[in-house]
Protein backbone atom coordinates (compact mmCIF):
# COMPACT_ATOMS: atom_id res chain seq x y z
CA UNK A 1 0.00 0.00 0.00
CA UNK A 2 1.10 3.62 -0.60
CA UNK A 3 3.54 4.93 2.17
CA UNK A 4 2.15 8.33 1.52
CA UNK A 5 -1.38 9.78 0.26
CA UNK A 6 0.55 13.09 -0.88
CA UNK A 7 3.47 11.39 -3.05
CA UNK A 8 2.38 10.89 -6.80
CA UNK A 9 2.57 6.96 -7.92
CA UNK A 10 1.83 5.71 -10.96
CA UNK A 11 3.04 1.85 -11.23
CA UNK A 12 0.69 0.00 -13.48
CA UNK A 13 2.84 -3.31 -14.74
CA UNK A 14 3.12 -5.40 -17.85
CA UNK A 15 0.21 -7.62 -17.15
CA UNK A 16 -2.68 -4.75 -16.58
CA UNK A 17 -5.18 -4.28 -19.65
CA UNK A 18 -6.87 -1.09 -20.11
CA UNK A 19 -9.05 -0.01 -22.67
CA UNK A 20 -10.21 3.84 -23.19
CA UNK A 21 -13.36 5.15 -24.30
CA UNK A 22 -12.87 6.74 -27.76
CA UNK A 23 -14.44 10.00 -26.39
CA UNK A 24 -13.36 12.01 -29.53
CA UNK A 25 -15.36 10.27 -31.75
CA UNK A 26 -18.77 12.15 -32.63
CA UNK A 27 -20.60 9.74 -30.37
CA UNK A 28 -18.34 10.70 -27.31
CA UNK A 29 -20.30 14.15 -27.74
CA UNK A 30 -22.41 13.62 -25.17
CA UNK A 31 -20.01 12.15 -22.61
CA UNK A 32 -17.74 15.15 -23.11
CA UNK A 33 -20.65 17.23 -22.26
CA UNK A 34 -20.93 15.89 -18.73
CA UNK A 35 -17.11 16.75 -18.64
CA UNK A 36 -16.00 13.10 -18.82
CA UNK A 37 -12.51 13.76 -20.49
CA UNK A 38 -11.14 10.61 -19.76
CA UNK A 39 -12.46 7.01 -19.40
CA UNK A 40 -12.36 3.48 -19.72
CA UNK A 41 -12.36 -0.54 -18.61
CA UNK A 42 -9.35 -1.58 -16.79
CA UNK A 43 -8.58 -5.65 -16.08
CA UNK A 44 -5.83 -4.87 -13.13
CA UNK A 45 -2.75 -7.21 -12.01
CA UNK A 46 -0.26 -6.57 -9.82
CA UNK A 47 1.60 -4.37 -9.08
CA UNK A 48 -0.47 -1.56 -9.62
CA UNK A 49 -0.88 1.69 -8.11
CA UNK A 50 -1.82 4.92 -8.48
CA UNK A 51 -1.50 8.10 -5.73
CA UNK A 52 -2.37 11.71 -6.47
CA UNK A 53 -1.97 14.69 -4.11
CA UNK A 54 -5.17 17.20 -4.94
CA UNK A 55 -5.41 16.97 -8.76
CA UNK A 56 -7.80 19.43 -10.36
CA UNK A 57 -9.69 16.50 -11.91
CA UNK A 58 -12.98 14.02 -10.41
CA UNK A 59 -12.36 10.76 -9.94
CA UNK A 60 -14.78 7.94 -9.76
CA UNK A 61 -14.26 4.16 -9.92
CA UNK A 62 -16.61 1.28 -10.33
CA UNK A 63 -15.17 -2.18 -8.98
CA UNK A 64 -16.80 -4.73 -10.77
CA UNK A 65 -14.89 -7.79 -9.40
CA UNK A 66 -11.65 -8.56 -7.32
CA UNK A 67 -10.59 -6.23 -4.85
CA UNK A 68 -8.45 -2.95 -4.50
CA UNK A 69 -7.36 -0.38 -1.56
CA UNK A 70 -8.18 2.98 -0.80
CA UNK A 71 -6.14 5.16 1.32
CA UNK A 72 -8.04 8.41 2.09
CA UNK A 73 -8.73 9.45 5.94
CA UNK A 74 -12.46 8.50 6.78
CA UNK A 75 -12.75 6.09 4.57
CA UNK A 76 -12.59 2.21 4.72
CA UNK A 77 -9.12 0.54 3.27
CA UNK A 78 -11.25 -1.39 0.90
CA UNK A 79 -13.57 -1.43 -2.12
CA UNK A 80 -15.44 -4.77 -3.57
CA UNK A 81 -17.50 -5.79 -6.16
CA UNK A 82 -20.35 -3.45 -6.66
CA UNK A 83 -19.26 -0.54 -5.31
CA UNK A 84 -18.64 3.21 -6.38
CA UNK A 85 -15.82 5.21 -4.91
CA UNK A 86 -16.04 9.11 -5.64
CA UNK A 87 -12.85 10.68 -5.31
CA UNK A 88 -13.46 14.49 -5.93
CA UNK A 89 -11.04 17.29 -7.08
CA UNK A 90 -8.89 18.68 -4.98
CA UNK A 91 -8.43 15.34 -2.50
CA UNK A 92 -5.39 13.60 -1.83
CA UNK A 93 -5.11 9.88 -2.25
CA UNK A 94 -3.79 6.77 -3.46
CA UNK A 95 -5.50 3.42 -4.35
CA UNK A 96 -4.21 -0.16 -6.08
CA UNK A 97 -5.36 -3.64 -6.07
CA UNK A 98 -5.71 -5.64 -3.47
CA UNK A 99 -6.61 -9.41 -4.87
CA UNK A 100 -5.07 -11.07 -8.11
CA UNK A 101 -7.18 -9.11 -10.24
CA UNK A 102 -9.15 -6.30 -9.93
CA UNK A 103 -11.43 -5.00 -12.90
CA UNK A 104 -12.80 -1.13 -12.51
CA UNK A 105 -14.55 0.51 -14.49
CA UNK A 106 -13.51 4.57 -14.28
CA UNK A 107 -14.05 7.92 -15.07
CA UNK A 108 -12.16 11.55 -15.16
CA UNK A 109 -14.53 14.33 -14.61
CA UNK A 110 -13.21 18.22 -15.74
CA UNK A 111 -14.03 20.07 -12.68
CA UNK A 112 -17.31 22.69 -12.74
CA UNK A 113 -18.16 21.00 -15.96
CA UNK A 114 -20.84 19.17 -16.59
CA UNK A 115 -21.66 16.30 -13.39
CA UNK A 116 -18.10 17.85 -12.71
CA UNK A 117 -20.55 20.54 -10.89
CA UNK A 118 -21.85 18.22 -9.03
CA UNK A 119 -19.23 16.71 -7.57
CA UNK A 120 -17.59 19.99 -6.85
CA UNK A 121 -16.98 19.68 -3.27
CA UNK A 122 -18.35 16.80 -2.62
CA UNK A 123 -16.23 14.51 -0.07
CA UNK A 124 -14.96 11.53 -1.16
CA UNK A 125 -17.39 8.40 -0.42
CA UNK A 126 -17.51 4.74 -1.21
CA UNK A 127 -21.01 3.53 -1.29
CA UNK A 128 -23.07 0.56 -3.17
CA UNK A 129 -23.91 1.81 -6.70
CA UNK A 130 -26.69 -1.15 -8.60
CA UNK A 131 -25.65 0.12 -12.09
CA UNK A 132 -21.89 -1.34 -12.36
CA UNK A 133 -23.64 -4.80 -14.91
CA UNK A 134 -25.75 -2.40 -17.02
CA UNK A 135 -22.95 0.64 -17.10
CA UNK A 136 -20.12 -1.92 -18.14
CA UNK A 137 -22.40 -3.44 -20.47
CA UNK A 138 -22.89 0.27 -22.62
CA UNK A 139 -19.21 1.19 -22.08
CA UNK A 140 -18.26 -2.41 -23.95
CA UNK A 141 -21.01 -1.60 -26.91
CA UNK A 142 -19.89 1.63 -26.96
CA UNK A 143 -16.28 0.18 -27.15
CA UNK A 144 -17.30 -1.96 -30.18
CA UNK A 145 -19.50 0.73 -32.01
CA UNK A 146 -17.56 4.18 -31.62
CA UNK A 147 -14.56 3.34 -34.08
CA UNK A 148 -16.61 2.35 -36.96
CA UNK A 149 -17.98 4.97 -39.82
CA UNK A 150 -21.05 3.15 -40.99
CA UNK A 151 -24.31 4.96 -39.94
CA UNK A 152 -25.84 2.01 -38.22
CA UNK A 153 -22.49 1.90 -35.91
CA UNK A 154 -22.36 5.60 -35.06
CA UNK A 155 -26.04 5.41 -34.47
CA UNK A 156 -25.18 1.99 -32.11
CA UNK A 157 -22.65 4.01 -30.49
CA UNK A 158 -24.59 7.12 -29.58
CA UNK A 159 -27.42 5.24 -28.17
CA UNK A 160 -24.68 3.42 -26.03
CA UNK A 161 -23.56 6.32 -24.67
CA UNK A 162 -26.60 7.64 -23.62
CA UNK A 163 -26.88 4.75 -21.68
CA UNK A 164 -23.58 5.38 -20.53
CA UNK A 165 -24.65 9.17 -19.40
CA UNK A 166 -28.17 8.00 -17.90
CA UNK A 167 -26.41 5.71 -15.21
CA UNK A 168 -23.81 8.31 -14.24
CA UNK A 169 -26.15 11.03 -14.00
CA UNK A 170 -28.17 8.48 -11.93
CA UNK A 171 -25.33 7.36 -8.96
CA UNK A 172 -24.07 10.90 -9.36
CA UNK A 173 -26.09 14.22 -10.59
CA UNK A 174 -27.41 14.29 -6.34
CA UNK A 175 -25.33 14.66 -3.70
CA UNK A 176 -26.49 11.40 -2.62
CA UNK A 177 -26.38 9.89 0.83
CA UNK A 178 -24.60 6.52 0.66
CA UNK A 179 -27.73 5.42 2.55
CA UNK A 180 -29.94 6.45 -0.15
CA UNK A 181 -27.62 4.59 -2.55
CA UNK A 182 -27.55 1.14 -0.96
CA UNK A 183 -31.49 1.11 -1.00
CA UNK A 184 -31.32 1.49 -4.27
CA UNK A 185 -29.02 -1.52 -4.67
CA UNK A 186 -31.26 -3.48 -2.62
CA UNK A 187 -34.59 -2.55 -4.61
CA UNK A 188 -32.40 -3.39 -7.99
CA UNK A 189 -31.31 -6.77 -6.74
CA UNK A 190 -34.55 -7.21 -5.75
CA UNK A 191 -35.79 -6.94 -9.46
CA UNK A 192 -32.72 -8.63 -10.38
CA UNK A 193 -33.91 -11.88 -8.47
CA UNK A 194 -37.37 -11.30 -9.23
CA UNK A 195 -36.54 -11.04 -13.23
CA UNK A 196 -34.44 -14.51 -12.37
CA UNK A 197 -37.81 -16.67 -11.31
CA UNK A 198 -40.58 -14.73 -12.68
CA UNK A 199 -42.73 -18.22 -11.99
CA UNK A 200 -42.06 -17.43 -8.55
CA UNK A 201 -45.82 -16.54 -6.90
CA UNK A 202 -44.74 -12.91 -5.68
CA UNK A 203 -46.63 -10.97 -3.53
CA UNK A 204 -46.34 -7.74 -1.98
CA UNK A 205 -45.33 -9.43 1.21
CA UNK A 206 -42.90 -11.57 -0.25
CA UNK A 207 -41.25 -8.63 -1.77
CA UNK A 208 -41.01 -7.04 1.20
CA UNK A 209 -39.41 -9.86 2.92
CA UNK A 210 -36.54 -10.19 0.42
CA UNK A 211 -35.43 -6.57 1.25
CA UNK A 212 -36.33 -6.38 4.79
CA UNK A 213 -38.83 -3.99 5.09
CA UNK A 214 -42.46 -3.56 5.82
CA UNK A 215 -44.73 -3.80 2.98
CA UNK A 216 -46.08 0.49 3.73
CA UNK A 217 -42.02 0.85 3.67
CA UNK A 218 -41.89 -1.17 0.52
CA UNK A 219 -44.49 0.45 -1.26
CA UNK A 220 -42.67 4.05 -0.33
CA UNK A 221 -39.53 3.22 -1.65
CA UNK A 222 -40.66 1.42 -4.38
CA UNK A 223 -42.75 5.04 -5.29
CA UNK A 224 -39.35 7.01 -4.66
CA UNK A 225 -37.27 5.38 -6.15
CA UNK A 226 -38.93 3.72 -9.14
CA UNK A 227 -42.32 5.39 -9.89
CA UNK A 228 -44.16 2.57 -9.47
CA UNK A 229 -46.04 -0.23 -7.08
CA UNK A 230 -44.22 -3.26 -5.67
CA UNK A 231 -46.38 -5.60 -8.18
CA UNK A 232 -46.26 -3.31 -10.99
CA UNK A 233 -43.00 -3.38 -11.15
CA UNK A 234 -43.36 -7.41 -11.20
CA UNK A 235 -45.96 -7.20 -13.85
CA UNK A 236 -43.59 -5.24 -15.94
CA UNK A 237 -41.22 -7.78 -15.59
CA UNK A 238 -43.17 -10.52 -16.65
CA UNK A 239 -44.86 -8.78 -19.44
CA UNK A 240 -41.25 -7.96 -20.94
CA UNK A 241 -40.13 -11.69 -20.50
CA UNK A 242 -43.26 -12.34 -22.54
CA UNK A 243 -42.76 -10.36 -25.18
CA UNK A 244 -39.57 -11.40 -25.32
CA UNK A 245 -40.60 -15.41 -25.83
CA UNK A 246 -43.67 -13.88 -28.09
CA UNK A 247 -41.05 -12.16 -30.75
CA UNK A 248 -38.53 -14.74 -30.76
CA UNK A 249 -40.01 -18.50 -30.01
CA UNK A 250 -42.90 -20.63 -30.93
CA UNK A 251 -43.64 -21.70 -28.24
CA UNK A 252 -47.46 -21.82 -27.22
CA UNK A 253 -49.53 -19.28 -25.00
CA UNK A 254 -49.56 -21.84 -22.25
CA UNK A 255 -45.73 -22.38 -21.93
CA UNK A 256 -44.97 -18.65 -22.03
CA UNK A 257 -47.86 -18.49 -19.70
CA UNK A 258 -46.48 -20.84 -17.08
CA UNK A 259 -42.67 -19.53 -17.82
CA UNK A 260 -43.72 -15.44 -16.25
CA UNK A 261 -45.96 -16.71 -13.71
CA UNK A 262 -49.55 -16.73 -14.86
CA UNK A 263 -51.38 -20.36 -14.37
CA UNK A 264 -53.49 -20.63 -17.11
CA UNK A 265 -53.89 -18.37 -20.63
CA UNK A 266 -56.51 -17.29 -19.93
CA UNK A 267 -55.03 -15.18 -16.83
CA UNK A 268 -52.26 -14.33 -19.13
CA UNK A 269 -53.85 -12.99 -21.96
CA UNK A 270 -56.03 -10.68 -19.83
CA UNK A 271 -52.53 -9.25 -18.05
CA UNK A 272 -50.68 -8.67 -21.70
CA UNK A 273 -53.92 -7.22 -23.32
CA UNK A 274 -53.96 -4.49 -20.42
CA UNK A 275 -50.41 -4.02 -20.21
CA UNK A 276 -49.40 -4.11 -24.10
CA UNK A 277 -53.34 -3.21 -25.42
CA UNK A 278 -52.76 -6.50 -27.78
CA UNK A 279 -53.34 -10.18 -26.84
CA UNK A 280 -50.78 -12.53 -27.27
CA UNK A 281 -51.57 -13.81 -30.85
CA UNK A 282 -52.16 -10.63 -32.15
CA UNK A 283 -49.15 -9.05 -30.89
CA UNK A 284 -46.89 -12.01 -32.44
CA UNK A 285 -48.39 -11.80 -35.89
CA UNK A 286 -47.87 -8.27 -35.97
CA UNK A 287 -43.91 -8.77 -34.57
CA UNK A 288 -43.40 -11.11 -37.03
CA UNK A 289 -45.26 -9.92 -40.27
Amino acid sequence: MAQSLRKTAFTIGPACRERFLPLDRPAGLVLRDLGVHLAGISDLARPYEIGRPGVDFHCVLYTVSGAGWCELEGLPPSVGPGDMLVLPAGTSYGYGIAADSWRILWFHFDDGRGLGQALHGRKPAIHAAASIPRLQAAMEGFLAEARETDPESLRAAGLHAELIACYLGRELAADIDPRVAAVRHRLQKLWDDVDRDLRHPWSVAALAGRVHESQINLYRLCARHFRVKPMAMVTRLRMERAKQLLRETDEPLKRIADWVGYHNEFAFSTAFKRFTGSNPRDFRKRKRS
